[in-house]
């Protein structure tokens, strides 16, 4: 049985990324389709109303629920115009980039049974480093004394988060995988984030694989594509050059192998629900 409480040790071994996190009305009332796959997401509905869609089936929600959701999860949500969350996004991954968690199904619990989380949810989103992206002085920076206590903070949340996790019934995930082609596949790919497609004659040649059965191998271990996966790494690191680099959209866009920002901008909204421009413009936060 997975231990329900966190060694502070291996909080550090882990490569925690924020993503989005606010406290709010959302941002993009109706139809959210497909975003956040990739990501560990935290919402608590305090107003309005949620319907989540997945392959295994659908489900509404009122305020006062809180849902969890693991990468792996093709999920859809319609919200009420009037929703209401407090929301965190990010990533939790081993230093090799497998998720801590990884899971088909979503975990819901009653508010009331969270005071704890629910306060710690709301330290980490007041204290995370905001910034003006039209002000380049303005970057994601901390004094040290405030680094610290940023960290106590973030610690806290994670500390909670994770038991929250075990509770809904999640089981973390080993830090290698099972199967060592995936992780030579998965670590090709991440070298690779300038070529927009699959390198799959790379691949066959280094692995001595089909494209069948690297298909098939990664949806074992993984329960997605290597096209997913491929996106999944090249949406990180374009987060990260938005969030936390003043680089130009335009190089950014070139970094991931396209010709200019419009296909970026395409293919970055596809899969994070907001354009690049409006990402950096948001932050960490969304208010």
């Amino acid at each position: 049985m997975a231990q329900s409480t966190w060694p502070l040790e291996q909080i550090r071994q882990l490569d925690f990324r924020m993503s989005l996190a606010y406290q709010g009305n959302v941002p993009k009332p109706g139809n959210w389709y497909g975003l956040h796959n990739e990501l560990c997401v935290v919402w608590l509905l305090e107003q309005g109303r949620v319907r989540l869609e997945t392959a295994k089936g659908n489900r509404e929600l009122i305020p006062g629920s809180w849902i969890f959701k693991m990468p792996g999860l093709q999920l859809n949500q319609i919200f009420t115009e009037d929703a209401r969350l407090i929301s965190l996004s990010f990533h939790m991954c081993w230093p090799n980039g497998r998720s801590l968690f990884r899971s088909d199904l979503i975990g819901v619990g009653e508010e009331g049974h969270y005071p704890i989380f629910r306060k710690a949810a709301l330290q980490l989103i007041k204290r995370l480093p905001r910034r003006n992206s039209t002000d380049e002085a303005n970057q994601l920076y901390m004094e040290p004394d405030q680094a610290w206590e940023y960290g106590a903070i973030e610690q806290a949340f994670l500390q909670q988060w994770y038991r929250c996790a075990l509770d809904f019934g999640y089981e973390p995930q080993a830090p290698d995988l099972n199967d060592k082609r995936v992780s030579e596949a998965v670590s090709i790919l991440q070298t690779r984030l300038d070529q927009r497609d699959v390198p799959y004659d790379e691949l066959r040649y280094e692995l001595n694989l089909s494209r069948a059965q690297l298909d098939r191998l990664f949806q074992q271990e993984l329960n997605h594509s290597p096209k997913h996966e491929h996106d999944s790494l090249r949406l990180a690191f374009a987060q990260e050059q938005l969030l936390q680099t003043m680089r130009p959209i335009k190089q950014i866009a070139h970094d991931l192998g396209f010709s200019d920002a419009s296909q970026f901008a395409k293919w970055y909204r596809r899969l994070d629900g907001r354009n690049p421009r409006q990402a950096r413009q948001t932050g960490l936060i969304s208010v």
